[in-house]
């Protein structure tokens, strides 16, 4: 398998085109995550593993948390520096988080979990989630839900954004495939200009499909327990029909 930079593309590498397409997710997203927590009234400090542009970081230090934002891109990191001086940002890797009995809670969002591609790299991340916790405390995991595709059966192998994307002045154009026997969606996006069709950059990226039994165990397995699922940003959504699958545990 060739070696693919997994933090660098170019909306990564790009952040005020990464805030402007996303810019929609971020508040129900981060209403969802002070939601969660809110539950359990003795979360107050909040590690946002791999925040980009500290978009999340921001609605959540407003909603009343302390809140670090650690990210692998040092183009992320200088931007959400620039537009959010008054918050923590660090450069790092969640596989090597450099934190012990930090923090209340930890939130990895937008699927950037599933560049962890192995094993190897799955257990390695658990276990720095796990030791930046205080005991007891809270972990928050975004990805893929694959059952969706399942249930629905249908999966789509090309995926044309342009409504999203207009604002930059792009459109983007998705090749989707799957690998099987390493359980990872790959994904070739390409960025075009709306006003002449001009490729402006592709990116390839792969990213690890979990099945939430899958995830119960990774998290079990590495000092987690009381591990349970959500399939969209709704407290509600218990069914995982939803194409979010998102995880909630406490440090054992």
């Amino acid at each position: 398998m060739p070696e693919i930079n997994q933090s660098s593309k170019f909306y990564f590498d790009n952040p005020e085109v990464f805030e402007g397409v996303h810019h929609a997710r971020f508040k129900p997203e981060s209403d969802f995550v002070h939601a969660l927590l809110s539950q359990h009234a003795s979360v107050a400090s909040v590690l946002d593993i791999a925040c980009g542009t500290g978009a999340h970081a921001s609605l959540l230090t407003e909603a009343g948390f302390t809140v670090t934002g650690l990210d692998l891109n040092p183009f992320m990191i200088n931007f959400a520096h620039q537009k959010r001086p008054t918050l923590a940002f660090l450069l790092g890797d969640m596989r090597a988080l450099p934190f012990s009995n930090a923090f209340d809670a930890v939130i990895c969002m937008c699927s950037s979990f599933s560049y962890n591609n192995s094993n190897e790299e799955i257990t390695a991340a658990i276990q720095g989630f796990s030791r930046a916790l205080k005991l007891g405390g809270l972990a928050i995991i975004d990805v893929f839900n694959p059952l969706s595709l399942l249930e629905k059966r249908a999966f789509r192998h090309e995926i044309r954004e342009e409504a999203k994307y207009a604002q930059v002045g792009m459109y983007s154009v998705s090749e989707i495939s799957i690998e099987t026997a390493n359980q990872l969606l790959v994904e070739k996006r390409s960025l075009f200009t709306r006003e002449d069709d001009k490729l402006v950059q592709s990116d390839v990226t792969r990213f690890r499909l979990f099945f939430p039994q899958e995830l119960r165990y990774f998290l079990e397995t590495n000092g987690f327990e009381n591990v349970f699922f959500y399939s969209g940003f709704d407290l509600n959504d218990r069914d995982l029909k939803g194409a979010r699958l998102i995880a909630f545990a406490k440090k054992a």
